[in-house]
């Protein structure tokens, strides 16, 4: 019975080790995760600042639009081909704002949408951490001698 014995304690102790192993390999993927999370959330934070920033360059460029020079380029005059060019020129910068705009929602949508995930994946993971250590608890509770 000793050596029956000896051998289950090994076996056991073996076993623990494995979990043990396991165990550092979940906390590192917990870790992984929530590194991931940051940065994912710190992915929108820039968007939200570029978004109130091209926000407000598309208000100051809406303002300067001159309801004059567009006014008189419809009337036999016209307007200079310099005013042309600054309108012009005012008009494309909108346009690529609101290009940039559409894309960074897009982005943040994509990026949400991985954050979301990433949190899951780190609750799950905590999840197993949490029920490894419980095992762990368990077994080193229980009197093996």
């Amino acid at each position: 019975m000793t050596v029956e014995n000896n051998a289950n304690e090994m076996n056991l102790e073996q076993e623990i080790g494995a979990v043990r192993r396991l165990l550092e390999k979940v906390k590192s993927r917990v870790a992984e995760g929530k590194c991931k999370v940051s940065d994912y959330e710190k992915q929108i934070d820039e968007i939200d600042i570029n978004l109130t920033s091209s926000g407000e360059d598309l208000k100051n460029v809406k303002k300067s639009f001159s309801v004059g020079n567009l006014i008189k380029a419809k009337m036999r005059g016209g307007i200079s081909a310099e005013e042309a060019r600054s309108t012009a020129d005012a008009f494309g910068y909108y346009a690529d704002t609101v290009t940039y705009i559409a894309s960074e929602e897009q982005r943040r949508v994509e990026v949400k949408a991985n954050l979301s995930k990433a949190i899951d994946t780190v609750t799950k993971r905590e999840f197993v951490q949490e029920r490894i250590e419980d095992l762990l608890d368990a077994v080193g509770d229980m009197d093996w001698y």
